[in-house]
């Protein structure tokens, strides 16, 4: 299970988010679900962790996922 981490500029705190995309490095920006409404919000990955599913973070069942890696063409 590959969890990358993203922070959001208001309060700092780092939120972890789920992907199958093994290419996302810290550095990169990804767009991924905010809030109750889960609107789309394009972040920076701040860190890049492995999971065996047994030893996740954050429940599988509550954790949102990644919705895409922003390609450097994509935002110009």
């Amino acid at each position: 299970m590959i969890y990358i981490g993203v922070k959001f500029f208001e309060d700092g705190r780092e939120y972890n988010y789920l992907t199958d995309d093994d290419t996302i490095r810290p550095g990169d920006s990804v767009l991924v679900p905010v809030g109750e409404g889960d609107s789309e919000q394009e972040l920076t990955v701040t860190s890049k962790h492995y999971y065996k599913r047994s030893e996740v973070p954050y429940p599988l069942d509550k954790v949102k996922r990644v919705i895409k890696k922003v390609d450097e063409e994509e935002k110009q």
